[in-house]
């Protein structure tokens, strides 16, 4: 929750979820779909991280998830967004590496890792 302002900023830009159905344009609605995403557990191992750059540890860049996809499995969804600023700047394949990662080798033989 601690990122929650900056994920709200993020999404509030119309290019950043141009192709992304969502709450989007109805701010309350948006505000309860991001906080219930923040907080909703999705099993060990899975959920959304935060992204910061190393050059500037305290500003947002975005979020990457690990998630059951469409929010009930069986297959695994990764995904990322990012604030347009940080675009064309690697951090997305940067953030992706470890993930992916973490995924094959830290949750094992996992049912959604296979």
């Amino acid at each position: 929750m601690a990122d929650f302002d900056a994920c709200l900023a993020m999404d509030r830009d119309p290019e950043v979820t141009k192709f992304i159905p969502g709450p989007w344009d109805d701010p309350s609605r948006h505000e309860a779909f991001l906080k219930d995403r923040i907080e909703t557990s999705f099993g060990e191992g899975l959920g959304y991280w935060s992204i910061f750059p190393k050059a500037q540890p305290d500003q947002f860049a975005g979020w990457i998830l690990l998630i059951p996809y469409d929010d009930v499995g069986p297959e695994i969804e990764i995904g990322w967004r990012l604030c347009r600023s940080t675009w064309g700047k690697g951090f997305a394949a940067e953030a992706i590496r470890p993930i992916v990662e973490h995924a094959f080798h830290t949750l094992g033989p996992h049912p959604y890792c296979r």
